[in-house]
């Protein structure tokens, strides 16, 4: 009587894990969505918005790939994810507000996968929330990252289609990926996009796809055709964005020590510094519990899975040593895979040591840690949407003044800046409209809006 109790008793808790697992899921989405539709056009917004050389709107696609065009040898090589910017501009950013919010979800649902795949329990509300709020509390700019039109596509949107490509190779190591030769094609598409988004994130990629195949030989398997199909896409597409000829172009603007061994020790150093100040805290939090996990009888694969993660979150760290700047967005990457490691490694040590991760000690001190960051997360979130709401409030006041100005035959207006309070809104660290007419975001606004000028008061 006791054995058949035991099952049914188990089912039941995986059916309330199901259901909170995907509360927890639709919560996330409709918190993010708040956020987006409070999230204005700023910035770069205006500038991809018109074709880069004619300056007049983008009307249609091919307009966008002309633009990029140009871009690839004028400005910079992240061809995939800016033609996503003005793809999304030019489709409007109430599409964008809902899209935006469901990549959000699809990347944080990725990072989930990599991080419970093998494991008996499928749905792990816990580690899914933990996802979520190590993103929330330590990616340097969220708003830039996840929120902004221009940022989002670049960090946000990049990062997902890097995860997704990388998918595939986590699950091959759990024996039960599908075949068929049209995998070998479509990987290889999808291993270019990967390739082509990111400088630091998608270099990780390339690192990471190599890793995965040389774990699942250390493990016995024979590569599938896809595998290095996907390889030689990811490789292909990163080495094309790195030789942009724009990126050189770009690089003349940034001024450095011409002595090279200086140049570069400063920039390890930058690196490092960052890696102190930002990252330690997740840094330690893995080392911790791979130590545990090395001291336990899980399998090769289960010990060593984590540690790629880890170790490409270190080099997509020390990857901007080959850039003159490291701006903090683009952390983003950083970070995320930083996360993944951490809750790779926690999934593995449950697995590792069952009987611990059985009791209730254990389960009460994951949540009590959860718990924790989310009652956080509550008072982060409200000042945070209140920010953004302020942001919005302001630029839709803002758009109704110029409209009536220019319905009076005035194209030369002057405008109240917006000055953000946190680093949730897109605007922190970036520039609004300035006093000087002549600056880059008043030219791009103005023609944005059809102005011949706009200014902000000094």
């Amino acid at each position: 009587m006791a054995g058949r109790r035991e099952p049914k008793g188990k089912a039941d808790a995986e059916r309330w894990q199901k259901r909170i697992f995907f509360c927890c899921v639709g919560g996330v989405f409709l918190l993010m969505l708040v956020l987006n539709i409070f999230t204005p056009l700023i910035a770069d917004d205006y500038t991809y918005s018109v074709h880069r050389v004619t300056k007049e709107p983008i009307t249609s696609f091919w307009q966008i790939l002309s633009s990029q065009y140009s871009h690839y040898f004028e400005w910079g090589g992240r061809s995939v994810v800016h033609t996503l910017a003005q793809l999304f501009l030019w489709m409007g950013k109430p599409f964008f507000t809902f899209i935006n919010t469901v990549a959000y979800l699809a990347l944080t649902l990725i990072l989930y996968a990599h991080a419970v795949l093998g494991s008996d329990r499928k749905y792990q509300p816990a580690v899914f929330l933990l996802i979520h709020l190590l993103i929330w509390f330590t990616v340097p700019v969220f708003g830039q990252t996840v929120l902004w039109l221009v940022g989002s596509c670049n960090y946000l949107w990049g990062s997902l289609i890097i995860f997704g490509f990388l998918l595939r190779y986590r699950i091959a190591l759990t024996g039960s990926v599908r075949q068929g030769w049209w995998w070998i094609p479509l990987w290889f598409l999808f291993g270019v996009l990967a390739g082509w988004c990111n400088e630091n994130t998608s270099g990780m990629a390339v690192m990471l796809t190599i890793l995965f195949l040389i774990l699942g030989k250390l493990k016995g398997q024979k590569p599938a055709a896809w595998s290095f199909a996907g390889l030689a896409g990811v490789a292909i597409g990163f080495v094309v964005m790195i030789l942009a000829p724009g990126n050189y172009v770009r690089s003349e603007y940034f001024e450095e020590s011409s002595n090279i061994i200086i140049r570069y020790l400063t920039r390890f150093e930058r690196s490092t510094d960052i890696l102190m100040d930002e990252m330690l805290v997740l840094c330690l939090a893995f080392v911790a519990l791979y130590v545990v996990l090395l001291y336990s009888h899980a399998t090769l694969t289960q010990k060593l899975t984590p540690l790629l993660y880890f170790l490409g979150s270190l080099a997509c760290n020390y990857a901007m040593v080959l850039s003159p700047i490291y701006p903090a967005r683009a952390r983003f990457g950083v970070m995320v895979t930083l996360v993944t490691a951490c809750l790779s490694c926690l999934v593995e040590v449950e697995k590792a040591w069952p009987r611990a991760a059985a009791s209730k000690t254990f389960g009460m001190g994951r949540w009590a840690v959860t718990g924790c960051l989310l009652f956080t997360f509550v008072f982060s979130y409200f000042t945070a949407s209140g920010d953004l709401f302020t942001t919005w409030r302001m630029s839709v006041a803002r758009e109704e003044y110029i409209e009536s100005e220019k319905a009076a035959g005035n194209l030369n207006v002057q405008v109240s800046q917006i000055v953000p309070e946190t680093s949730y809104n897109p605007l922190y660290g970036l520039e609004d409209i300035q006093s000087d007419p002549e600056h880059w975001v008043n030219q791009a606004a103005a023609r944005y809006f059809g102005l011949e000028s706009i200014r902000a008061y000094e």
